[in-house]
C-alpha cells in the first residue's frame, strides 16, 4: 500500500500584501514499495553509518535529491540522533 506526505506551505504579509512564501513544495507524495523500503533503510541507520553516508555519499545519491521524500527524511532523522558531532566526524574521517 502506498504511503502519502503532504508538506507545507506558510503565508506571509509583507507591506500589506499577501504573498505565498513556499518553505517545501506543497504536494502529494505517493511512496511505492521500493521506496518504502528506502525509508525504512533510513529509519534503522544508526547515527555513524548516516554521517558517513552524508559525507561520502557519491554525487546524485537519492537520499540527498531534495526532490525525493528520502532527503527530508534522511536530514530530520540524522539530526535527531546528533547530526555530526566533533568525535563522529573525526571517526570517520575524511576518506
Amino acid at each position: 500500500m502506498a504511503e502519502c506526505f503532504l508538506l507545507e506551505t506558510i503565508v506571509v504579509s509583507v507591506g500589506g500584501v499577501r504573498k505565498w512564501l513556499m518553505l517545501r513544495l506543497k504536494r502529494l507524495i505517493t511512496m511505492d514499495d521500493s521506496e518504502k523500503k528506502e525509508i525504512d533503510k533510513i529509519n534503522n541507520m544508526s547515527q555513524i553509518e548516516m554521517a558517513r553516508l552524508w559525507r561520502f555519499a557519491p554525487s546524485g545519491h537519492p537520499y540527498f535529491d531534495t526532490t525525493k521524500p528520502f532527503f527530508e527524511m534522511f536530514k530530520k532523522r540524522f539530526h535527531e540522533l546528533g547530526g555530526f558531532t566533533p568525535e563522529i566526524s573525526k571517526l570517520i574521517g575524511r576518506g
